[in-house]
């Protein structure tokens, strides 16, 4: 099953990244949950909207640091 699309633009990420003085490791795994999570339906447009999706993508998130370690 082919869900759609994601692109991610590094240069534009690292950017960000360097002037919010955050890691690219970090902020790497929230931009991809948040876009798997939209490709899975989720969206943020009604404040309920955004609660489900800020759950699911926390809880995506957390498997992600376990396995991580």
């Amino acid at each position: 099953m082919n869900l759609g699309d994601m692109y991610l633009s590094m240069p534009y990420i690292w950017n960000d990244c360097q002037k919010h003085n955050e890691a690219l490791a970090d902020r790497l795994p929230v931009l991809f949950t948040h876009g798997i999570c939209h490709l899975m339906g989720y969206d943020h447009e009604l404040d309920a909207d955004y609660e489900k999706m800020s759950r699911r993508e926390k809880e995506i998130l957390r498997k992600f640091h376990a396995l991580r370690g």
